[in-house]
């Protein structure tokens, strides 16, 4: 995976998005490539950004001993779908890096 980008994360309380997972990736017919390329590698960063958030939430609730299992398990599920969706958004982002090269 070799994109990285530095938007704002949004906090983990803050996961009551209404709108429907992946509804900035619905494809455009009037888009071009290299716009649908700019909001995939968008949420690649986006999601980049969930994961490390996680992370420092896991490592900050360890060192104070809060960090209960069932709570390790539900961020553990949370982090292996964002790290799915990022493979899967790399895949079609090189794709696309071919297309338009």
């Amino acid at each position: 995976m070799q994109y990285r980008g530095s938007i704002p994360c949004s906090h983990l309380a803050a996961t009551n998005c209404k709108a429907p997972a992946g509804h900035h990736l619905q494809h455009n017919p009037n888009g071009s490539a290299t716009s649908r390329r700019r909001l995939l590698r968008d949420r690649f960063a986006e999601l980049a950004d969930e994961v490390a958030d996680r992370e420092a939430f896991v490592r900050s609730m360890q060192q104070i001993g809060k960090l209960g299992t069932e709570h390790m398990n539900v961020i553990k599920s949370e982090v292996a779908d964002k790290v799915r969706e990022m493979k899967q958004l790399d895949e079609q982002i090189k794709l696309l890096d071919r297309h338009l090269d």
